[in-house]
């Protein structure tokens, strides 16, 4: 994040599920100014082409000033964190069900897939906390509307919700190898129930 008097520049990586618990972040690139905003990004943003296609002729966005659409733009990208936390934890369920089943070497794999991507979708979102802390600081605007105040106050509220919800995505994985040596040690014992059983037999 950069700010030169009415202008500001703010860099921030949206989360993309590329399938197979691995998450890509996309560079968004936000320019704003007085009545304007700027994004680049060098790859299509899900969240932006369904802001065109829901807007259409009827866009009532041009009545928003440049720091609220601003807050717009990161909230929703802020949303793509929550979706990939979501496919996330669909992924540990299933993971889990089938390490209930069955505690093999595929489920171990399935493991340290699951540990990777909470890795990276906790690296990626906590890179942001400079961002999202400089624009909640009263010093970030000061000439603004209160109103734009309230926003990025509001921003910050949602990125800290998002923290907590990939931090729990992380304790799940946590709390799924301990699901897996559990599972292992029942059937340790039931294996060794069965030979005691057919030593005492014979």
């Amino acid at each position: 994040i950069d700010s030169d008097g009415d202008e500001y520049a703010i860099c921030a990586l949206a989360a993309d599920h590329l399938g197979g618990l691995e998450f890509e972040g996309i560079p968004l690139y936000l320019l704003a100014g007085r009545n304007y905003v700027i994004t680049i990004h060098p790859k299509p943003l899900a969240f932006l082409e369904n802001l065109r296609a829901r807007e259409g002729r009827r866009s009532q966005v041009a009545t928003l000033t440049a720091d609220s659409f601003v807050a717009s733009l990161l909230s929703w990208h802020l949303d793509t964190y929550f979706a990939a936390a979501s496919d996330f934890e669909r992924s540990v369920e299933r993971l889990e069900e089938s390490v209930l089943r069955d505690p093999a070497s595929e489920s171990v794999k399935g493991l340290r897939r699951l540990r990777k991507g909470a890795s990276r979708l906790r690296r990626m979102l906590s890179a942001h906390r400079v961002v999202f802390t400089s624009m909640a600081r009263p010093d970030f605007r000061p000439d603004a509307a209160d109103k734009s105040e309230r926003h990025f106050r509001a921003l910050y509220e949602q990125y800290e919700r998002a923290m907590d919800v990939i931090e729990n995505a992380r304790e799940l994985v946590i709390g799924s190898f301990e699901l897996f040596p559990n599972q292992a040690a029942l059937q340790t014992n039931g294996t060794m129930r069965v030979l005691t059983f057919i030593t005492v037999v014979i």
